[in-house]
C-alpha cells in the first residue's frame, strides 16, 4: 500500500529535502519521488515538530498531540529520517565544491551576495518525544543508576596535572557538582526518568561551537540546567570514579571496569540519537577507544571499530582540514589537540597491528597544538592571548610552567614522521629510493632535536625523586617514540641490498628501547598513576626490541660493540619479568605469556650453550639462522611474526 504523503501545515503536500533545495516542484512520490530517483540521490521527507500529520489521520488524532512528537520505537533509531541533518564537512572534490565555485563566480559577475549555508530553523531541530520509548528509557536508566551510586560517594575526578591534557578533569568537576544538585541523595527512579527526559532534550539543542565561542560559554552548555548525556558520558571516563584504586594489586590490571565501558557506549549512542556532531562527543568516541584498548587488548575489533569512529566522525566535523589562525582561540585550539590525540593514536595503533592507516597526514592541514597551559587554554581569550605571546619562535612555551599539551604536540610531530614511515613499509607499490629512507631517518631525528629542554631525555631522571614524576614519563614517552621511527627506518634499509648490512645500529636501537620500557616497570611504584599505559608499552616498544636482542643471541655473536652479550640477558631477564608482572585478565595478556615463554627459551639456551649459535644439529632443520626468518621472522610491522607455533616448536626441539 502506498504510503498517505505527508503534509504541511497548510494542508499541501510536503516537498521532499532536495526537492526544496534546489526549488523544483516534486510530486510526493514515497519512498523516493521522481526527480531524486531519475538523478539518484537519496531521497528524504523531513518531519518537523511542526509540521502536520499525514491526511489519513483523523483530525481528534491529530489534536490531540500536544507539542512535542511523539516518536514509535523505531524512530528513536538515530538513522531513521527525522529531520535534515548537516551534511558535516565538504571537501574539494564534493559537490558543494562546484556549487560554491559558481556561486561565487555569479557574485562576482552580477554583484550577488555569495553562497551560504542557512542555519536550521527551529521547527527543523530534532524533535524530543514526550514519552521516551521504552528502549532509550532503558538505556537513560541503566547509566543514572550507576550515577546515583557515585553521588552517594563524595569524590570527585582528579586533578592533579598528568602527561594528558587536564581539560575533561575541570570540566568533569563542574558536571558532577551539577549532577549532584540536580540528582540530589538517594533520587527515587521517577525523578531518575525525569532527569533523563531532561537530558534528552538538552541534548537536542545543537552546541554552538563556533570560533569566537569561549570556553566559559562552552562549559555553560554542558553544566548546570543545561546537562547533556555528553556531560554524563564524560563522568564514566574517569576511571577514580568507579573503582578503588588505592589498593593497586601486584599485577597489572585495567584501570577500567566493564561498567564504564559500557556505560560510555550508552552515552554515545543517546547522544546519536538526539544531536548531532560535536567536540565533546568526540572526545568521548576518543576516550572509548582507549578504555576498549585497555580492557580487551589493542588488537580486538571492539578497539579497532572504536577508534574507527572517532576518525570517521573526526573527519566529518572537518578537523582534519583546520586552518592555520593568526591569534589563538578556545575553540581551534580543541579542535587541534583532539586531532593531536587521535592522530597519534592512528599511528601507534598501525606500528601494533601492522594494519593500514585509517587517516594520512597527505590529508591534513590543521596545524600543531600551541604550547599554551591548560589554565590559560581554560581561562578566557585574554589568557590565551598573554600564553600564546609566550611562545617561542621554535613554537614551544617559554615560561615557568610546562604545558601537559607539550607532550601531545611533540607526539604528533613524532608520528607525522611515522605515517611516512608507515606508508612506505605498508605500500605494495614500487618502493621508493634509498634516498627517502634516509631522509626520513634523518628528519626523524631532527625532530626529536627540535624538543625542548622539558622533553630532554636523561637517563638519571627517573632515579632521581627530585625531578617532577611527569616531566619524567613525558620525556621517556618522547624518547622511546622516537627510538621506534628509527628502528622503523633501520628495519626498512636493512631491507635493501644497497644499504649496508650492518645491523649494529639497529641492535643498539632495540637495546634502549627494550631499556627505557622496562625502566617503567622497575620504577612502578613512582610511575604507579600511569601503569594504566604499561600494557601497551611493553608489547609496542619492548617487545619488538626484545626480539632483535633474541636474535643476535641466537646467532652467538653481537653486532655492535657497544651492546655486550651480558647487557642483553640483563635487560632481556628484566623484560621477562614485566611480562609476568602482567595479569592473566589483563588485555593483551595471551601475547604478553607467549613472548615471556619464547624469551625465556631463548636466554636458557645463551647461558647455556654461551656463544654457540643455533645450527641444524640444534634441532632448527635446515640451520637458516643467518636468516631472520627462523624464529624471530619478524616481518616489517608483523611485529609479533615471531611468536608463532610453529616457531616456538622449533625451540621445544633445541637441546639446552
Amino acid at each position: 500500500m502506498t504510503p498517505s504523503p505527508l503534509r504541511r501545515r497548510n494542508g499541501r503536500p510536503q516537498a521532499c529535502d532536495p526537492c526544496r533545495a534546489r526549488k523544483v516542484a516534486c510530486d510526493h512520490g514515497q519512498p523516493t519521488c521522481n526527480r531524486c530517483q531519475r538523478r539518484g540521490q537519496t531521497c528524504v521527507y523531513t518531519l518537523s515538530a511542526h509540521s502536520a500529520m499525514p491526511a489519513r489521520r483523523s483530525a481528534s488524532t491529530a489534536s490531540s498531540s500536544t507539542g512535542d512528537v511523539r516518536m514509535r520505537d523505531h524512530d528513536r533509531d538515530p538513522s531513521a529520517p527525522g529531520k535534515s541533518r548537516p551534511a558535516g564537512y565538504l571537501g574539494l572534490t564534493s559537490y558543494s565544491a562546484v556549487l560554491e565555485e559558481t556561486s561565487n563566480s555569479l557574485s562576482y559577475l552580477q554583484g550577488t551576495p555569495s553562497f551560504s549555508v542557512l542555519p536550521p530553523r527551529d521547527d527543523e531541530l530534532r524533535a524530543v518525544p514526550g514519552e521516551l520509548s521504552s528502549l532509550t528509557r532503558e538505556m537513560c536508566l541503566v547509566v543514572l543508576r550507576y550515577l546515583r551510586d557515585l553521588i552517594d560517594r563524595d569524590v570527585l575526578p582528579r586533578l592533579h596535572p598528568g602527561p594528558h591534557d587536564i581539560w575533561p578533569r575541570i570540566v568533569g568537576v563542574r558536571v558532577l557538582e551539577s549532577l549532584k544538585q540536580t540528582m540530589g541523595r538517594h533520587p527515587s527512579e521517577e525523578k531518575l526518568y525525569d532527569l533523563a527526559r531532561r537530558l534528552c532534550a538538552n541534548t537536542a539543542k545543537p552546541m554552538v561551537e563556533e570560533a569566537n565561542t569561549t570556553s566559559d560559554e562552552w562549559m555553560a552548555q554542558l553544566t548546570g540546567e543545561k546537562l547533556r548525556w555528553e556531560s554524563i558520558g564524560l563522568l564514566f571516563t574517569f576511571s577514580e570514579l568507579f573503582g578503588d584504586t588505592a589498593d593497586q594489586p601486584p599485577s597489572y590490571h585495567s584501570p577500567y571496569g566493564g561498567v564504564n565501558v559500557k556505560c560510555v557506549g550508552v552515552c554515545i549512542e543517546l547522544v546519536r540519537m538526539f544531536a548531532d556532531a560535536n567536540v565533546l562527543l568526540l572526545y568521548l568516541c576518543f576516550r572509548r577507544n582507549i578504555m576498549e584498548s585497555m580492557t580487551v587488548g589493542d588488537a580486538g575489533f571492539a578497539c579497532w571499530r572504536a577508534h574507527a569512529e572517532s576518525i570517521s566522525l573526526l573527519t566529518f566535523m572537518g578537523i582534519h582540514a583546520d586552518q592555520p589562525t593568526s591569534t589563538p582561540t578556545f575553540m581551534a585550539e580543541m579542535r587541534a589537540r583532539l586531532f593531536a590525540r587521535i592522530f597519534t593514536i592512528d599511528k601507534v595503533s598501525v606500528s601494533f597491528q601492522g594494519r593500514p592507516c585509517l587517516i594520512s597526514g597527505r590529508y591534513v592541514t590543521t596545524p600543531l597544538p600551541r604550547d599554551i597551559p591548560d589554565g590559560a587554554f581554560m581561562g578566557g581569550p585574554e589568557a590565551l592571548r598573554l600564553a600564546a605571546s609566550q611562545i617561542g619562535d621554535d613554537g614551544w612555551f617559554r615560561g615557568e610552567e610546562i604545558p601537559s599539551v607539550t607532550l601531545g604536540r611533540a607526539r604528533l610531530m613524532i608520528a607525522y614522521v611515522k605515517d611516512e614511515l608507515m606508508e612506505v613499509a605498508l605500500s605494495q607499490r614500487e618502493k621508493p629510493h634509498i634516498e627517502v629512507l634516509l631522509d626520513l631517518k634523518r628528519r626523524a631525528q631532527a625532530t626529536s632535536d627540535s624538543f625542548p629542554p622539558s622533553l630532554a631525555y636523561s637517563p638519571h631522571d627517573i632515579e632521581d625523586a627530585s625531578v617532577d614524576t611527569t616531566t619524567v614519563f613525558g620525556s621517556s614517552l618522547a624518547r622511546i617514540e622516537h627510538l621506534q621511527n628509527l628502528f622503523l627506518a633501520e628495519r626498512l634499509l636493512l631491507k635493501r641490498p644497497d644499504y649496508p648490512q650492518d645491523r649494529g645500529e639497529l641492535l643498539e636501537i632495540s637495546y634502549n628501547m627494550v631499556l627505557l620500557t622496562v625502566k617503567f616497570w622497575v620504577h612502578k611504584d613512582r610511575f604507579a598513576e600511569m601503569s594504566g599505559d604499561y600494557g601497551w608499552l611493553v608489547m609496542n616498544y619492548a617487545a619488538p626490541g626484545g626480539g632483535i636482542l633474541c636474535m643476535e643471541l641466537l646467532k652467538g655473536s653481537v653486532a655492535s660493540s657497544t651492546v655486550s652479550r651480558s647487557a642483553m640477558i640483563q635487560q632481556l631477564s628484566l623484560l621477562v619479568g614485566f611480562l609476568g608482572w602482567v595479569s592473566s585478565d589483563a588485555p593483551n595478556a595471551e601475547l604478553c605469556a607467549s613472548c615471556r615463554t619464547i624469551i625465556q627459551r631463548v636466554l636458557d639456551h645463551a647461558l647455556n650453550h654461551p656463544g654457540a649459535p643455533l645450527t641444524h644439529d640444534d634441532g632448527i632443520g635446515d640451520g637458516r639462522l643467518a636468516d631472520d626468518g627462523i624464529f624471530f621472522h619478524f616481518d616489517l610491522l608483523d611485529t609479533y611474526e615471531w611468536l608463532r607455533p610453529d616457531e616456538m616448536a622449533a625451540l621445544d626441539d633445541v637441546r639446552v
